[in-house]
């Protein structure tokens, strides 16, 4: 199981798997819509995202992601380019207490909903 490769030395690395720590459920995504450049772990917006996005269990408390949802630290210069699917999908999460995620410079900082 990903989620269990390196616990002998404290890490946890989460390719669409989870890890209960301190009893919080955390889950780990490394997927991003393609971004137009051919990098790792990019899916085509709409469905194919989604799919990824599905695995994502329903009690999950924390979520990771590489890539924010659409309108959340998504802000580049040519517009919002977080994922839509990811925004849907984390709205029908009702054990969710907090989502991270990364990658987009210009779009740091922390949002509340």
């Amino acid at each position: 199981e990903t989620a269990k490769r390196f616990t002998n030395i404290g890490v946890h690395y989460l390719q669409h798997s989870s890890v209960t720590l301190g009893g919080i459920k955390i889950y780990g995504a490394p997927h991003t819509p393609t971004f137009g450049m051919g990098w790792a772990f990019n899916r085509n917006r709409g469905s194919e995202i989604a799919k990824e996005w599905a695995l994502i269990p329903e009690d999950a408390e924390v979520v990771m992601t590489h890539g924010p949802p659409m309108f959340f630290g998504d802000k580049v210069p040519r517009g919002h380019v977080g994922c839509f699917d990811l925004l849907n999908k984390l709205d029908t999460l009702s054990h969710l207490k907090v989502h991270i995620s990364g990658h987009l410079h210009e779009g740091y900082g922390m949002r509340h909903r």
